[in-house]
């Protein structure tokens, strides 16, 4: 397993800056690919600054170096598809994210044709128009088709608020982006007129949406995604604002918002071609947000309201006294909504800690023997579909009995517990270390032969021999363990595995205690007589 399938497989949720650095700190092509995207940006503001005045380079700007991020987000989402598009959600969804870029891809290269080839002709609306509004149409179903059922299905609340974010985006859209160029279009022109702003109010519609259902994991690829599209639908939101304007042109600082979406995508589209992520997984207790689709519609409400009254010559008094009983109510909603999003934490709170509790041994701190029985049977079960190594380290504190009956069962405790922070020391990310029982210890090793396994032993006995304990009253104590390392072979389950480990600590106690003694593929036999430890 190369460690950036590793990566992935174990990549926690968190919030997305968290889950996006810890992924560039890990994968320098994923660093490149960044600092690339952030210099090339920066050289589009440089370029679209020196163009304000140079209608030539603006040209060569808006519809030839434009297109550079365009192509390589179309070229990573291609192959982000057919590589991932047979799998899982989030994989399928790669497939209609790909197909949206094609489009994208293909609308720019119109555009960029006619701007050179017919730069005075009036082409609205063009093929170019075609492509885009369907380009945009298919974002929605791919962030759909990643989520899946992921968004709590049948919340009438949830429902509640994508209908009240929709009617107010939807709203606000009309008044500022649609109902200005009605006047000036008609037949297919209006149609395409409308279908602009449109398509990016339900681009926004269902990012908020899903915001509003929360996450506990959610793949990296997909947060960049919506990011990207994000900035996508605001950046198209202002294009037609300047185009009601008549304010866009080559030389528009919105180009740099589209070219930002671009290289966002190029960059998902990396993680999804690198990294096999796992489906959305919706948050059992997330944080209710019920504030934002209610600011949302009030503050769409109140702009509406407020327009017509200015536009027929009313009294604004009524309204701004309406305005303030409202703010008060949601800001009512808004302390209720703390207190409840307050309980819910102090509850999930609770419920991990008693989780935790349940798989751990109190005086230790590590994993008890129920735990490790069910690692233990997960990575049978994997090793045996992967072919990849398994190995054990069983661990016996020697003379253990002697502590207990010179010090005291408080200098016995101790002990473990200092004999459980060497073997953590020691242990590494991914492997499994428990509590047996008694003075005995359980150590893990997913994807680790027996040579390996016997080294890591060793490097533990070293550990627990080479310094004292420091016991309470008696100060420091010589202390050492014997260890036993066994390998999963073919034909064995977990029982057999811990059998053959427990068989090697045996034989290391026989010969003398203080060693590192393995399995070997003829298998120990019990000793009639076990010393005593």
């Amino acid at each position: 397993m190369t460690g950036a399938t590793s990566l992935a497989a174990r990549e926690p949720g968190g919030t997305a800056p968290e889950a996006i650095v810890r992924l560039l700190r890990a994968d320098r092509a994923l660093q490149w690919a960044a600092l690339l995207g952030v210099a090339w940006l920066a050289l589009y503001a440089v370029l679209t600054w020196r163009s304000q005045d140079d209608a030539e380079l603006a040209r060569f700007t808006a519809n030839v170096l434009y297109l550079l991020p365009v192509v390589v987000a179309a070229v990573t989402g291609c192959l982000a598809a057919r590589r991932r598009g047979r799998g899982n959600r989030t994989g399928r969804a790669w497939v209609v994210f790909a197909a949206s870029g094609l489009l994208w891809l293909a609308g720019e290269l119109v555009w960029s044709y006619q701007a050179y080839a017919a730069p005075d002709a009036d082409t609205y609306p063009s093929p170019a128009d075609v492509f885009y509004i369907l380009s945009g149409l298919l974002i929605p179903v791919g962030l759909l088709v990643a989520f899946g059922r992921a968004g709590r299905p049948g919340s009438r609340r949830a429902t509640l608020d994508v209908l009240l974010v929709a009617l107010g985006l939807a709203t606000l859209g009309w008044e500022l982006l649609v109902a200005p160029q009605l006047d000036d279009s008609s037949g297919f022109d209006r149609l395409i007129t409308v279908a602009y702003p449109l398509t990016d109010i339900a681009i926004l519609v269902c990012l908020v949406s899903l915001g509003l259902s929360g996450h506990d994991r959610l793949p990296t690829s997909v947060r960049l995604v919506g990011w990207a599209y994000l900035v996508f639908a605001a950046t198209d939101c202002g294009y037609s604002y300047q185009t009601i304007s008549d304010s866009y042109g080559d030389a528009s600082w919105l180009n740099i918002g589209y070219q930002l979406s671009a290289i966002t995508l190029a960059i998902g589209g990396m993680v999804a071609l690198r990294y096999p992520e796992a489906e959305a997984v919706p948050a059992v207790l997330g944080r209710d947000l019920t504030i934002v689709p209610l600011l949302v519609a009030a503050a769409a409400a109140w702009f509406v309201v407020a327009v017509q009254i200015a536009e027929a010559g009313l009294p604004f008094v009524p309204v701004v006294v309406a305005a303030v009983i409202v703010a008060g109510l949601l800001f009512r909603q808004l302390m209720v909504t703390r207190d409840r999003t307050r309980l819910a934490a102090e509850l999930r709170d609770a419920l991990a800690e008693q989780a935790r509790l349940a798989v751990t041994d109190p005086l230790t701190g590590l994993h008890n023997r129920r735990h490790l029985q069910e690692a233990l049977d997960l990575e049978v079960a994997r090793a045996r579909r992967s072919g990849a190594p398994l190995s054990l380290v069983v661990l016996d504190i020697d003379h253990f009995k002697q502590v207990n009956d010179a010090y005291g069962h408080a200098a016995g405790d101790a002990a473990l517990v200092q004999t459980a922070r060497r073997l953590g020391a020691v242990a590494r990310a991914g492997d499994v270390i428990a509590r047996h029982g008694g003075e005995e210890f359980a150590w893990l090793l997913p994807d680790t032969s027996g040579e390996g396994a016997a080294e890591l032993a060793e490097r533990l006995r070293a550990a627990l021999a080479g310094t004292p304990v420091d016991l309470p009253e008696s100060g420091p104590v010589e202390m050492s363990g014997s260890l036993g390392v066994a390998t999963l072979r073919a034909p064995d389950d977990g029982t057999a595995l811990m059998r053959d480990a427990d068989r090697a600590l045996y034989r290391a106690k026989e010969h003398g205690r203080n060693r590192v003694e393995v399995a070997s593929d003829d298998r120990f036999t019990v000793p009639t007589a076990v010393p005593a430890g």
